[in-house]
């Protein structure tokens, strides 16, 4: 990579500008669907042009790309939670919406519960 291109990329990430988990997504599931659906021009391709077997191509090539897009494409929420008690909630199953209603909401009375209690909070 050159100087320039990384200069620019990194001048894109820094501005905040990225795309919609919806669109990254769509894009794993797209990169999953490719290898499902050619594997058997892929299999062939590998076989003519490396010699490899289509059961290493399969197991170690397709069925790689396809689990690690999984992966990702499951994960992508918890990665990109704004923060760790978000990434809790998402882990949890949690709603974000609902999950900082619930965590404002505990706040609320512990603070209320530590008051009656004369414990003194700044919460």
């Amino acid at each position: 990579m050159t100087n320039q291109t990384f200069e620019q990329l990194k001048k894109t990430y820094e501005s905040g500008r990225t795309r919609p988990l919806a669109w990254r997504r769509a894009q794993l599931n797209a990169l999953r669907r490719l290898v499902t659906e050619n594997r058997d021009a892929f299999v062939s391709s590998a076989m003519a042009d490396l010699g490899k077997p289509a059961a290493e191509t399969v197991l170690m090539e397709l069925n790689l790309v396809a689990g690690e897009a999984q992966f990702v494409r499951n994960r992508l929420s918890l990665w990109t939670a704004a923060s760790q008690s978000d990434a809790l909630d998402v882990a949890a199953g949690c709603r974000m919406d609902d999950c900082r209603a619930q965590r404002r909401g505990a706040h609320h009375f512990t603070v209320e519960l530590s008051g009656a209690a004369g414990l003194g909070t700044n919460g």
